[in-house]
């Protein structure tokens, strides 16, 4: 027979090695090099016929080390050879032979191998379906494994129901090759021999695959192009009834799709970088001089060819400072970005921070090319400044109290407490320093509040009695003034709140955690003037709100936050969405009329990944369901997204098919019924989208995975016990009761007559006394009893089982 080497194109799973241990045999100890463990370990747990599978042995001494020697190999063929002939065993062991007798029909194999390093591999197929044991020994330890081979039953087109196809990239870069390898299928998931398929690129000319045969089932498509973009490759089995060959995808023929995109090849040498600008430290060119700090530094690398960001770049970065030179290593991110960090001590944190970038091909070269220099930072001495924590003018309301809350600190951000601060104002309330200023003092947070009431006590126009009030640090390190001034208005009560900005006439938006909509609003009072400090509430339905138009992530944004006003009335709100959906705004601040800016509806962003659904356990003869939901980055449901099942093991989709597709609704969510059928076992569904896309929000490797495996169980008969015949049951009789009592007089004696249940005995009282019993005969007893009461009444009482009847007759 024909031995090839193995392919890997069934998606299958290795089965544990089973290790044999301790068997040590009583005619040969155990001795430096011999084996004490064994364990043997397949490639694969199923495959095609003719197929190979890889056996890894490793064999261990009774220390622990690594074995030395020859380990013997048996094969046991599967039971479907009928004759020795057959010879459906291959294997590359040394010494390979068969033996056996045709008459019973145990035919095994032999050999061995050498291990080096206490490890051996070799091959092993059949040409025959069913299971292959396999068995390795060495002086008294072993180990027992398998192997399943299914297929070979059925060739050519007609036997096609699936075909996988396996891309070796899904993103390539234009200077880059891509190939697919693709697998024609049988009904039961195995490899079909002598099949023709055809494919084509862009929906271009139709080309032939090449013809598969037994133990050679994958086929590889090169040769594919390579130009920026997307190209959609389609593979089929033409089964057009009798015109195999003819090209052309017919309804109803196994067909499957891939998708690849191409990228333009960045610049990959060094000197092909351009210079960019070296970030500064946190935005200041200051840092505090004396103290030990870290200094951060980012290095921004761009291609020579077309200014975008050069990723997976070596940078390396030197630091000169106070007579020092230190390098860090780093590497460029998606955006070209490169972060390392120096560790300055408090000594040497003085004078100017400057540093030099280079690039190269090999990371932490001490070599590169030059990108830039820059001094970042320099440390200097701390310096403290008043800074009024009001919105400057202040407003108050004419003849009120003026409340200017202030906070000292130094130009690093560290609060100063214990500061006197000097206060002298100017304007309507200059009066109020006239004699010397106003000391307040900073507490241990740093701040500090100057108070006093508006001199006025009757409104005038806007403006006429401002107030200029001037702090002053009285410490030797201030480095400036802290301002603030007063605006008095005849009330600072929100009236009108009036939108001044809001998107334009589009009212459907994507959901996009970077893209945001910018409103204001202006509050005025109720003489028109423009209220400043005024706290303002933007309140959205079904969505995020924040008060910057930076980039929000995801869950991040607040659906309600508080802006106040700035000097000329005005707030502002950068809002946006994750979630479908309609999305209303509304402002609110104080008495004023709350309002409603028009609304806007968010629809899902393109399709990002699947979610599937269990299976579980089928009963035997019954079906089960998996569902697919395609959802776009936040969870939303992806309507309309094509989702192909492929069924493999024990049953398969309605109408004994094991590859079926569909479009996600509404909802994301695409359900496929899986009918178990009787034989139990166990099978898989994989669901994959075959329209994965990849964006700038994830990696490419996460878009390659867009198949999930859903795995399931058949299970076995349920044996019902025979039914016994029950027994009828006996109805129990009513319980006896007395329903009537009557009588009447007929000459010297009473006629009384009792009624009740049929056949129950009743006994007669008269006065108490018993006189007499009888049987109800048909639901009737008659009594004649001498009566000495004349015309009188006499009291009767007529008794059945419990029940009574009492009754005066005359």
């Amino acid at each position: 027979m024909n031995s090839s080497g193995i392919k890997r194109g069934l998606a299958v799973s290795a089965v544990s090695a089973l290790a044999v241990t301790g068997l040590a045999g009583t005619a040969h100890a155990v001795e430096s090099g011999d084996a004490y463990s064994i364990t043997l370990t397949p490639s694969v747990s199923s495959v095609s016929t003719g197929e190979n599978v890889t056996y890894t042995v490793v064999a261990k001494t009774a220390a622990g080390g690594n074995a030395t020697g020859d380990v013997n190999i048996t094969f046991a063929e599967p039971t479907t050879e009928t004759t020795e002939a057959l010879d459906p065993i291959d294997s590359s062991v040394t010494g390979f032979a068969e033996t056996g007798t045709a008459t019973d029909k145990s035919y095994t194999y032999a050999g061995t191998v050498t291990l080096t390093d206490g490890k051996a591999t070799f091959t092993v197929d059949s040409t025959l379906t069913g299971s292959v044991a396999v068995h390795a020994s060495a002086h008294g330890a072993g180990a027992n494994s398998s192997f399943t081979v299914g297929g070979g039953a059925t060739t050519g087109l007609d036997a096609v129901k699936s075909i996988t196809a396996v891309p070796s990239a899904t993103a390539i870069y234009d200077a880059d090759d891509v190939t697919i390898k693709v697998r024609p299928l049988d009904a039961s998931g195995y490899g079909v021999p002598g099949a023709n398929l055809s494919y084509t690129v862009d929906n271009g000319a139709t080309q032939p695959v090449g013809a598969t045969s037994t133990g050679s089932y994958d086929k590889t498509i090169s040769g594919l192009p390579t130009t920026v973009g997307t190209h959609t490759v389609k593979i089929w089995a033409n089964q057009t009834t009798g015109a195999q060959t003819t090209p052309g995808l017919d309804s109803g023929e196994p067909t499957q799709s891939i998708t690849y995109t191409v990228v333009a090849t960045p610049d990959t040498y060094a000197d092909a970088f351009t210079s960019s600008a070296v970030t500064e430290v946190a935005g200041t060119p200051e840092l505090p001089a004396g103290e030990g700090i870290a200094v951060p530094v980012t290095v921004k690398v761009l291609n020579d060819s077309d200014d975008k960001p050069a990723a997976g770049v070596s940078v390396r970065v030197d630091a000169y400072y106070h007579g020092k030179t230190k390098s860090a290593f780093g590497t460029t991110d998606s955006s070209g970005l490169a972060s390392v960090s120096f560790a300055v001590d408090a000594a040497d944190a003085t004078g100017d921070f400057d540093v030099e970038a280079y690039a190269s091909k090999a990371p932490e070269a001490t070599s590169g090319d030059y990108i830039g220099s820059d001094t970042i930072a320099t440390f200097t001495a701390r310096a403290t400044s008043v800074k009024p924590q009001v919105t400057d003018p202040l407003q108050a309301v004419k003849g009120g109290t003026v409340n200017v809350p202030v906070v000292v600190a130094d130009q690093f951000g560290k609060v100063a407490s214990g500061h006197i601060l000097n206060v002298t104002i100017a304007g309507g309330n200059a009066a109020k320093t006239s004699g010397g200023p106003i000391q307040i003092t900073t507490n241990s947070a740093g701040q500090a509040t100057l108070t006093y009431t508006d001199a006025a006590t009757t409104y005038t126009a806007v403006g006429t009695a401002d107030d200029t009030i001037t702090f002053v640090d009285s410490t030797s390190n201030s480095v400036g003034d802290g301002t603030a001034t007063v605006d008095y208005l005849a009330t600072v009560t929100p009236a009108t709140i009036t939108p001044t900005s809001q998107p334009g006439a589009s009212t459907t938006s994507t959901v996009d955690e970077d893209d945001s909509y910018y409103y204001e609003v202006k509050v005025t009072n109720a003489t028109g003037d423009a209220l400043s400090n005024s706290p303002v509430t933007f309140t959205v339905t079904n969505g995020f709100v924040s008060k910057t138009g930076d980039k929000i992530k995801p869950g991040a944004g607040l659906s309600t936050v508080t802006v106040t006003t700035d000097g000329d009335g005005y707030a502002e709100v950068y809002v946006g969405s994750e979630k479908v959906g309609d999305q209303i705004l509304t402002v609110t601040d104080g008495a004023a009329a709350p309002v409603s800016f028009k609304k806007q509806t968010y629809v899902a962003d393109s399709f990002y990944g699947l979610t599937v659904s269990s299976i579980g356990t089928i009963a035997n003869g019954g079906t089960g369901k998996v569902t697919a939901t395609a959802t776009d980055r936040f969870g939303n449901p992806v309507a309309f997204q094509n989702v192909l099942a492929t069924q493999t093991g024990v049953g398969s989709f309605a109408g004994g098919v094991s590859s079926v597709q569909g479009l996600t609704a509404a909802d994301g969510t695409v359900s496929f019924t899986v009918a178990g059928g009787t034989t139990a076992g166990s099978g898989k569904v994989t669901i994959v989208s075959n329209t994965v896309t990849k964006d700038d929000y994830a990696t490419v490797s996460a878009f390659e995975t867009g198949t999930v495996d859903v795995a399931y169980t058949v299970a076995a008969p349920v044996k019902t016990a025979p039914s016994t015949p029950s027994t009828p049951s006996t109805p129990k009789p009513a319980a006896a009761k007395v329903s009537g009592l009557s009588g009447h007089s007929k000459g010297k004696k009473d006629v009384i007559t009792v009624t009740g249940t049929n056949g129950a005995a009743v006994s007669l009282y008269k006065k108490g006394k018993k006189v007499g019993s009888k049987v109800l005969a048909g639901g009737k007893a008659v009594f004649r009893i001498k009566d000495k009461n004349g015309k009188k009444k006499t009291t009767y009482k007529a008794v059945v089982g419990s029940t009574s009847v009492t009754k005066k007759i005359k």
